[in-house]
């Protein structure tokens, strides 16, 4: 039955820097995409597109937590023949799978001096003896090394750029809070509804100018 199946919702944060408010750093010029269903890939493309000067767009950097569709973004932000487009890993998701990995603050600290030294035969040897010392526990030691090692070259560049990925929090106060922090459930045609005003809030959009304005019009849009 179609209607008891889970749904992902996909989000893509566009910002272009930071705002600092005493300790506290806001995105800059944040736009927030997300969906279950729709194309929010050519939605933020169109985005970038109606905003900025493409030709004059240097660097983009893609931050995530190495989901497949987050890793194949890149290839389409070349808006121009010079740009470099760089995937740098989500720390969180890098924290955690180093932890699980190596219960230990001090295995963990090792095992990080290893990646970023590229140095991969002293990480396998770190994680054998690990693997071998806790046998109960090779099978999630064998899925967090896989996760690191598979994104290996983008935990460099999270560290190599000094970037920080903000999507963890983002996900969390955009749509988690509204629709998974306590547990619902919710058909796909009324979810799409209630991200729908989500992200129009988000974004800045007033909602009840919106309504009022589309109450009033004669005009019908598709």
């Amino acid at each position: 039955n179609s209607h008891n199946k889970k749904v992902m919702t996909k989000s893509i944060v566009i910002f272009d820097g930071y705002n600092k408010n005493g300790k506290r750093r806001y995105l800059k010029n944040k736009k927030v995409f997300a969906s279950p269903t729709k194309n929010i890939v050519n939605e933020s493309l169109d985005y970038i597109n109606n905003v900025y000067d493409t030709d004059k767009i240097k660097r983009i950097f893609v931050m995530g937590d190495g989901a497949k569709w987050i890793k194949a973004l890149p290839q389409y932000y070349k808006f121009n023949k010079d740009i470099e487009i760089t995937f740098c890993l989500d720390k969180f998701h890098l924290k955690q799978s180093l932890h699980h990995l190596a219960m230990s603050e001090s295995y963990e600290t090792y095992l990080l001096k290893f990646i970023l030294g590229n140095n991969k035969e002293s990480f396998d040897i770190l994680v054998n003896f690990i693997k071998n010392n806790n046998p109960k526990r090779e099978d999630i030691i064998n899925k967090k090394y896989y996760y690191i090692v598979s994104n290996w070259k983008q935990i460099q560049n999270l560290y190599k750029y000094k970037m920080s990925c903000p999507m963890e929090s983002q996900i969390s106060h955009n749509i988690a809070c509204l629709t998974s922090s306590r547990p619902k459930g919710y058909s796909h045609i009324m979810l799409e509804k209630i991200l729908d005003l989500r992200l129009k809030n988000i974004n800045g959009q007033n909602i009840k100018k919106l309504f009022f304005n589309n109450f009033n019009s004669k005009e019908i849009k598709n």
